[in-house]
């Protein structure tokens, strides 16, 4: 159910795409108790983007879960994406926005059904 769809100006190798997204989807299963077999992880193709006036290389990632992130959560899940995304993909820290939501289990559909 924890979704992280990542969107950035950075170029990112085909090789490398896949690998990235698995360890979004660690991250993610690891930073909020869920099992990562729920997890879901995208990578837009590389974006038109600015920020702070440049358009030097950033990152935006949507968090989004069942249920409501605690600030320890989106704390922990910031400083975790942030590092890795600075690691791998050249992105500084400084260049990442992070944005979390959280939803009813009734507003998250899977497999036919919903989690609420």
């Amino acid at each position: 159910m924890p979704l992280v769809a990542l969107r950035t100006n950075a170029q990112v190798a085909d090789p490398d795409r896949t690998a990235l997204l698995l360890e979004c989807s660690r991250t993610i299963a690891r930073s909020t108790g869920k099992p990562e077999a729920y997890v879901m992880t995208i990578l837009d193709p590389p974006a038109a983007m600015t920020m702070a006036g440049t358009a030097g290389p950033a990152c935006f990632v949507d968090v989004r879960g069942v249920g409501p992130f605690t600030p320890s959560q989106t704390a922990s899940i910031s400083e975790a994406l942030c590092k890795l995304l600075s690691n791998r993909l050249g992105v500084p820290s400084s260049r990442i926005y992070l944005n979390f939501t959280g939803f009813d289990g009734s507003m998250w559909g899977f497999d036919g059904s919903t989690f609420g």
